[in-house]
């Protein structure tokens, strides 16, 4: 993950440039401002290149701007706080592993139960604001993508195109390892408090007055989880939405070849 998100830092600004780039030799590609009027390429000829230039170094602006705003958030705030949570998880697996009376057991407790606080304050935010985004618009993006890459790739010119795949391929990319990080969160969770309680069997079963006390302490160590409203990403949450996002692009492709077959007979 932390090749991803140097990946990710480094490609993300690439964009902007080469858009610029390509606006310089194909100023005419739409969605740009220059494809919107009709005589683009006499209008191109005939204004000053200043004012071309800086149209196009505008169009480059707010394309880094929405990147930026965009990966900040994922990268910095739920990918780092994953990564984070984690790093923890790993800790207590060795604190775990290594237990062997009553005070490492304390001990490996206070640090789930610290580990539960840093991810309440950690879901507080993303819960709210930037998972349900991930979840419901980056799946919305891959099936217009591939929706479009399917059915229209003979109707749009090059190198227009081409902006499309790539960000099919991109968000393809970003449901499978984003939301696949995310749920290690919940898995790792499970698997260190089954480590957790196998551990303490013994202690319950020898804790004599202490055996309620172990339980309930055990029992307050919750799963985490990264959650979006009432809902937790889990390990087949990825499986679900791209199982989702196929499902959809196929189903508007046979409406559209529905529709053309329609057509089709109706005018002949």
């Amino acid at each position: 993950m932390k090749l991803f998100i140097q990946i990710v830092e480094i490609s993300a600004p690439l964009v902007p440039l080469l858009q610029l780039i390509l606006l310089q030799f194909v100023p005419c590609t739409p969605p740009f401002i220059f494809s919107m009027f009709p005589n683009c390429g006499e209008m191109k000829s005939k204004t000053n290149w200043i004012m071309v230039l800086g149209v196009h170094l505008f169009e480059c602006w707010m394309c880094l701007n929405i990147i930026l705003g965009c990966t900040v958030y994922i990268l910095y705030l739920l990918c780092a706080g994953v990564i984070c949570i984690l790093f923890y998880f790993r800790i207590i697996e060795n604190s775990i592993s290594t237990m062997r009376d009553s005070i490492d057991k304390e001990k490996c407790i206070h640090l789930y139960r610290s580990i539960q606080i840093l991810e309440k304050s950690f879901n507080s935010y993303p819960m709210n604001k930037v998972v349900p985004v991930m979840v419901f618009g980056v799946p919305g993006v891959e099936i217009i993508t591939l929706f479009v890459s399917i059915n229209f790739y003979h109707e749009i010119a090059l190198p227009g195109f081409l902006v499309f795949p790539l960000i099919g391929l991109d968000t393809t990319l970003h449901n499978i390892c984003v939301f696949s990080l995310a749920s290690l969160v919940h898995n790792v969770s499970v698997k260190v408090l089954d480590a957790l309680r196998q551990k303490t069997v013994p202690m319950i079963l020898h804790g004599g007055r202490n055996r309620s006390i172990i339980t309930r302490q055990l029992r307050a160590c919750s799963v985490l989880k990264v959650k979006f409203g009432s809902n937790y990403i889990d390990r087949g949450t990825p499986l679900v939405i791209q199982n989702f996002c196929i499902t959809q692009t196929m189903s508007l492709t046979l409406v559209k070849a529905n529709k053309m077959s329609a057509e089709a007979i109706f005018n002949a």
